[in-house]
């Protein structure tokens, strides 16, 4: 949804994020401009979902993207916007990018999925990128009058401390 939030018409989606991993060389014009001066996207289009199913057995599967964004223009920032689902779109991901930020709702559930991703981090780091970084956690769907959420949140900054941001997003 960030394609159309940012201006840009399904005409202008030619190139997306499932091109650029199907075949690197298009990625160098894949970034759209957006009514934002200075801010550029890749759009992600619904065959997205498929290109998980294509990429498995292929060639550097897991470093796709970072070919790909190894052709954009000099982009201060990339940010890589992932599925909450640990799979080989979210590795490629982890494998093209130097950090992560977590969005992570306060809810008991949420933490076991955060610790499956601080593992995932962990084995990226070691095994194909070890310049990946938790940059931090930003704590979502914040309810103040469930005792549980403010379990979770307490939980969570004495597990990663300083990396937890202070905003907490009211849900």
């Amino acid at each position: 949804n960030a394609s159309t939030g940012f201006g840009i018409g399904r005409d202008r989606r030619a190139v997306s994020s499932y091109e650029i991993l199907m075949d690197q060389s298009l990625a160098a014009n894949a970034p759209l401009e957006t009514l934002i001066p200075g801010l550029r996207i890749v759009p992600a289009v619904e065959g997205l979902a498929g290109a998980e199913i294509e990429l498995a057995g292929a060639p550097n599967a897991a470093g796709r993207l970072k070919a790909a964004i190894a052709q954009f223009d000099s982009p201060d920032f990339v940010f890589i916007d992932c599925p909450p689902s640990l799979s080989l779109l979210t590795l490629n991901a982890l494998v093209a990018a130097d950090g992560v930020l977590i969005p992570l709702q306060t809810e008991f559930y949420a933490m076991e999925g955060l610790s499956q991703l601080l593992k995932t981090v962990e084995q990226v780091r070691a095994r194909q990128n070890p310049r990946l970084d938790i940059e931090g956690v930003v704590l979502t769907m914040h309810d103040r009058r469930n005792r549980l959420s403010d379990l979770v949140a307490a939980d969570v900054r004495a597990a990663l401390g300083a990396r937890v941001f202070e905003t907490m997003m009211s849900g």
